[in-house]
């Protein structure tokens, strides 16, 4: 096998011919080597999604970064609605949790076995976490038993949130 000679001219050859086959990730490699020979290889920079700033060569995501974005769910956005958004997200997700496991234990109130059914109402009865409020509320909202009314009633008395003031 032949050698490659490790100048900017023979790496230049090699991605193009690498970028001609479809080999983005070998023309990557032979881009980043020609970087390391010379920083200041225009084209290979440009091939690279770097960006002359400031007299600086950056990726777009240190350019934004020094705007204080980042790049998050598609976009660039700020840290604050990063926080925004992973908080939002997270409070779904406890919702989706809060409803499986609420849907579980009205299950077991059901239940012939009589162990379950206390079970089920001893947790039901001690949810405090404002995360469970929507679902409480939904759980109410579809529950056709009307003695299980009160108990619902109950826990969403118990449970600080907006939606359980309703």
């Amino acid at each position: 096998s032949r050698s490659l000679p490790d100048t900017v001219a023979a790496h230049r050859a090699l991605a193009t011919w690498c970028k001609e086959q479809q080999l983005g990730d070998h023309a990557e490699h032979h881009l980043r080597r020609i970087i390391e020979l010379d920083p200041d290889d225009e084209l290979a920079r440009t091939s690279l999604g770097y960006q002359r700033h400031q007299d600086k060569w950056l990726t777009r995501d240190d350019i934004m970064a020094e705007r204080g974005m980042r790049f998050f769910d598609g976009t660039y956005r700020t840290e604050q609605d990063i926080a925004l958004r992973e908080r939002n997200q997270a409070q779904e997700n406890a919702e989706v949790e809060w409803l499986k496991q609420l849907k579980l234990w009205r299950g077991w109130l059901n239940a012939r076995r009589v162990d379950r059914a206390d079970e089920a109402e001893l947790q039901i009865g001690a949810i405090t976490d404002p995360r469970a409020a929507t679902s409480l509320v939904k759980m109410l909202d579809g529950e056709r038993d009307e003695s299980f009314r009160p108990m619902w009633m109950e826990v969403l008395s118990q449970v600080r949130h907006p939606a359980t003031m309703r």
